[in-house]
């Protein structure tokens, strides 16, 4: 069961080919549709998610990925209504509080290889951006392998700092959150925003209070 918090969280927006793109926090009862994402994947979709060649999530790995606390660990749900299914799983994307710096936190986006060029991964992540700024979250830390050419091209775009790793095969990307949202003004971040607004959270950030005062925007 979800915090009442989070609760009443959800965006739709639309995709620039005209689907609709549905928002939602993650929930316990989630395993199964993570599951199958994850069987979705193509394996050179999972060896640039998961750094390694996995070929399922055990039951560990669902727990933890599904049952979290929403504030030093939260996750977005992607979902597409299709013929078949009316909320299909798309995408995730989470974040992950460091446990040495609390205004840091590492986050990552997994997008469903057959939806892969849609500007989902674009969305999911200014929307977790945006709850992560009202959780005192300012920077996002992001592990790239050195071949995963699109998220390179993604941080870039995003003007990440590049960090030092122990691991030359892998990028440590760095996400400025206020420089983020202050980019981001009109676009499903903002919409964020507004909702968390309307609930308990304290945006932490002097932008996040300018937002909030502004008018919503429209779908």
């Amino acid at each position: 069961m979800l915090p009442d918090e989070v609760a009443h969280l959800a965006v739709t927006t639309q995709l620039p080919d005209g689907a609709v793109l549905s928002l939602r926090p993650i929930r316990p009862d989630d395993g199964p549709m993570l599951a199958e994402g994850f069987r979705r994947l193509s394996p050179e979709s999972r060896f640039l998610r998961f750094f390694s060649p996995l070929d399922h999530l055990s039951a560990a790995q669902l727990r933890y990925f599904t049952d979290i606390d929403y504030v030093d660990h939260f996750a977005w749900v992607a979902t597409i209504a299709t013929p078949t299914d009316p909320a299909m799983g798309v995408g995730v994307a989470r974040y992950i509080r460091s446990k040495t710096d609390p205004s840091a936190a590492e986050a990552a986006v997994a997008v469903a290889d057959d939806h892969h060029r849609r500007g989902i991964g674009s969305i999911m992540l200014e929307a977790l951006a945006a709850v992560a700024l009202t959780r005192g979250i300012t920077a996002f830390h992001l592990l790239v392998r050195s071949d995963n050419h699109a998220m390179i091209a993604a941080m870039e775009d995003l003007r990440a700092g590049r960090r030092p790793n122990d691991d030359a095969s892998v990028i440590r990307f760095v996400l400025d959150l206020p420089n983020l949202a202050e980019e981001m003004r009109g676009t499903a971040m903002w919409k964020v925003f507004r909702y968390v607004g309307e609930g308990s959270a304290s945006i932490q950030s002097s932008v996040g209070q300018r937002w909030l005062g502004d008018p919503p925007i429209s779908s």
